[in-house]
């Protein structure tokens, strides 16, 4: 049985069907299939990974998706769509879609591409903003006080106490804002922990949000249709 593949988003796509060998279908491009099987498992893959882009912290997340397929006919035509969402402040999905007329989906998983290198980036950020930028940021004013109260004091003290007290001082920030940020977490249940990150490459997570209708970016510019 033959069938056809159009690619109807600007990137190219890698697909597979059943254990066929992987096909790359260029933007615009329609290639067919030669199919032994009134049901298909089909692979959709971008022709790119997951990313952050440089001097961002935007994780776009691309999905690949494996779908099993019936119903279809003689010279069915599969078309592939592509949309990318912010889904949450920060996170962007990419996925892609197929869909013909005489077909049902009868199931989908999805998995996220380099899925280890986002999460060590996600938690290398998260310890870097811990205890370089928070620090800092949080907790301005004392800080700088803190910081010029150990530079005036060692100039008249001398080397020996400003290599007891800087350290000091940057353990006492890091526990500090620690602290805060647990104590705000706690009073007003906000959630913005690993876990939380992690379940974004959860398969139904995927599904489900994609499910949804009424699904919106957050961000304008990080939504695009093909």
């Amino acid at each position: 049985m033959n069938i056809f593949f159009n690619n109807h988003n600007r990137f190219p796509v890698i697909i597979q069907v059943n254990d066929l060998p992987f096909i790359t279908l260029q933007p615009n491009e329609t290639k067919s299939v030669e199919v032994d099987s009134n049901n298909l498992e089909i692979l959709l893959k971008h022709s790119y990974e997951s990313y952050v882009p440089k001097g961002k912290t935007i994780y776009n997340l691309v999905i690949n998706s494996k779908y099993t397929i019936s119903g279809f006919a003689e010279n069915e035509v599969f078309n592939i769509n592509r949309e990318k969402i912010m889904f949450d402040l920060g996170v962007v999905y990419d996925k892609l879609f197929i869909a013909s007329l005489n077909s049902t989906i009868l199931s989908e998983t999805h998995s996220v591409s380099s899925e280890e290198k986002m999460k060590k980036h996600f938690v290398r950020s998260k310890r870097l903003h811990r205890f370089v930028i928070a620090p800092i940021e949080e907790s301005t004013g004392l800080t700088v006080f803190l910081l010029l109260a150990g530079i005036i004091i060692s100039f008249f003290i001398g080397i020996k106490f400003a290599l007891i007290y800087f350290p000091i001082v940057y353990i006492f920030l890091v526990s500090f804002n620690w602290c805060i940020d647990k104590f705000m977490d706690s009073a007003f249940k906000l959630d913005e922990s690993v876990d939380k990150f992690y379940s974004y490459f959860n398969s139904d997570f995927i599904k489900a949000f994609f499910v949804n209708p009424d699904r919106k970016s957050l961000v304008d510019d990080e939504f695009e249709i093909n």
